[in-house]
């Protein structure tokens, strides 16, 4: 039931944001703008002030060496970014030394993340 709950929430989610990024797109715009607008979106949905500008530093980066600055491959690298992001390992960034230890915990509201409190307080 929670993950049924968790997914369900999660897609409304992406939903929510795929049509504010396919708003971005459909207007004529240069570049720069797209990005500026794609962050803003980013921050505005949760994603966090840091990892959105880090995100659209490195699609700025990405596409000034691209010869093709289709909004197509914009939208590839942008998605290739943020794969990269998710997928990145971060094990190594919990300290062991100590006994105690606070760990974030993000979900969507509603879908009961004080749960996870129960067993670890």
């Amino acid at each position: 039931m929670f993950f049924s709950k968790l997914k369900e929430n999660l897609k409304k989610t992406k939903e929510a944001l795929d049509t504010k990024l396919s708003g971005v797109f459909n207007k004529n715009k240069e570049i720069d703008e797209i990005i500026d607008d794609i962050e803003e979106i980013l921050i505005l949905s949760d994603v966090g002030m840091t990892t959105s500008v880090k995100i659209c530093n490195n699609v700025r980066n990405k596409i000034k060496f691209e010869k093709d600055k289709s909004e197509e491959n914009l939208k590839n690298i942008l998605k290739n970014e943020m794969v990269e992001i998710l997928n990145k390992n971060n094990k190594d960034e919990v300290d062991n030394t100590f006994e105690k230890q606070v760990i974030l915990i993000v979900g969507v509201n509603g879908v009961r993340k004080n749960y996870f409190n129960r067993k670890t307080c």
